[in-house]
C-alpha cells in the first residue's frame, strides 16, 4: 500500500469505558457490561454545546470536585474541535485481570476457567483542518492480540481497513465516526469515570503546557468512597462491583476547552466475575493531545468496499414489492 500526504495546513469516544480495544472481549469472559440502549450517549443524535473559555478555567481554578472534572471534560469530538483547531492525539494503554486464587480444584467438564487477561492499546488520532470539502482526519486503533482498526476520512470519502488487510474506499455516510472520535477524545474522562468513586484530587496547578494555559492535578486513593458518584446499574455489571485500590498520577486539563492535554494514570482494583470468583485488576494509562498544524495521509491505492450479492428470493423478501425487480 503506497500513500500520499495531504497538505499541512488542512485540519483533518465501548457508561462510555472503551479506553482499549479489546477490553469489551478480554472483560466478556467476566459478565456482560455493555449498555443498553437508554444508557448509551446521545452524541450521535446531537453534540453538546461548544465550552465557553471564561467558565472552564473559573471552574477548574476554584477546587473543584470530581463530579465537576468529570462534567468539564465530558464534551464531544463535535463540541471541541473548533476551539482546539487541527490536533494530534495519542494515547497508550495497559489492562491485566488475573484471578486472585487458582481454581484449586479439577475443572468441571465445561466450567469456564479465567485465565490471566493482558491488552496494551495504542491509539492515535490526526484532525486536520476542514475545508469545503468536508471533514479531513485519521484514526487508528490496534492491541496486542492483532485487533487494529484504520480510518481515514478525506472529504466525502472514507478510508477503512482492519488488521493486515487492504484499504477500501467508500462515500462517507451516517456519523458512526462520530462516536469513534469521542471514544478517543473520552479515553483520560473515561479513566477517572471508573476511579471516581474513590478518586481525591490534589488542589489545581497553573501551568502552561504547549503555549497554553493549563491546570494540573494530582491524583490518589481517597480515604472514603464517595457514594454519589457510584457505578450504580445492575449489580452483575463488572463495573457497579469494581472496587479501586489504588491509583495515582496527574491530569492537565486545557484552561480554554476542559479538554485532557496530558496525562498518566495508575489503578488496581478487585472484582468478581460471572462465578464469583475474585479478580485483581491493574490499568494504565498516557495520553497526550497537541494542538498545531496537522496533515494526513490517504492511501493512494484503494479497492471498493465489498457488497454481497443478493439473491432474487432475498431481494423480493427485502423489497416487499415497493419497487420492481
Amino acid at each position: 500500500m503506497s500513500a500520499s500526504p495531504r497538505g499541512a495546513s488542512a485540519r483533518p469516544r465501548p457508561s462510555r469505558l472503551a479506553l482499549l480495544l479489546g477490553l469489551a472481549s478480554a472483560l466478556g469472559a467476566c459478565g456482560d457490561d455493555r449498555p443498553s440502549d437508554a444508557e448509551k450517549p446521545a452524541t450521535l443524535e446531537s453534540a453538546s454545546k461548544a465550552p465557553v473559555e471564561e467558565e472552564v478555567a473559573a471552574r477548574l481554578s476554584k477546587s473543584p470536585s470530581v463530579a465537576t472534572l468529570l462534567d468539564i471534560s465530558s464534551s464531544s469530538h463535535r463540541a471541541l474541535r473548533e476551539a482546539l483547531g487541527p490536533h494530534h492525539l495519542h494515547y497508550t494503554a495497559h489492562f491485566e485481570l488475573k484471578p486472585v486464587q487458582p481454581l484449586g480444584r479439577p475443572a468441571k467438564v465445561g466450567e469456564r476457567i479465567e485465565t490471566d487477561l493482558q491488552v496494551d492499546d495504542e491509539l492515535e488520532l490526526v484532525w486536520a483542518a476542514p475545508d469545503d470539502a468536508g471533514l479531513h482526519f485519521s484514526l487508528r486503533q490496534q492491541n496486542n492480540h492483532d485487533d487494529r482498526r484504520e480510518l481515514v476520512v478525506d472529504g466525502e470519502t472514507a478510508y477503512t481497513r482492519l488488521w493486515e488487510a487492504p484499504w477500501y474506499e467508500r462515500e462517507l455516510d451516517g456519523q458512526l465516526h462520530e462516536q469513534w472520535l469521542d471514544d478517543a477524545i473520552h479515553a483520560v474522562h473515561d479513566m477517572l469515570e471508573f476511579a471516581a468513586p474513590g478518586l481525591a484530587l490534589g488542589l489545581p496547578e497553573e501551568v502552561e503546557l504547549g503555549g497554553r494555559k493549563a491546570y494540573a492535578f494530582a491524583l490518589s486513593r481517597s480515604a472514603e468512597t464517595e457514594v454519589e458518584l457510584g457505578r450504580g446499574g445492575d449489580a452483575s455489571l463488572w463495573r457497579a462491583g469494581a472496587k479501586l485500590e489504588t491509583v495515582e498520577g496527574r491530569v492537565v486539563f486545557d484552561a480554554a476547552t476542559g479538554a485532557a492535554i496530558d496525562a498518566k494514570i495508575e489503578l488496581s482494583f478487585t472484582m468478581r466475575d460471572a462465578a464469583g470468583r475474585d479478580m485483581r485488576g491493574q490499568s494504565r494509562l498516557e495520553a497526550k493531545l497537541e494542538m498545531g498544524p496537522q496533515s494526513i495521509v490517504v492511501p493512494e491505492s484503494a479497492g471498493p468496499l465489498p457488497t454481497r450479492e443478493r439473491y432474487e428470493i432475498e431481494r423480493k423478501k427485502l423489497l416487499d414489492g415497493l419497487a420492481a425487480l
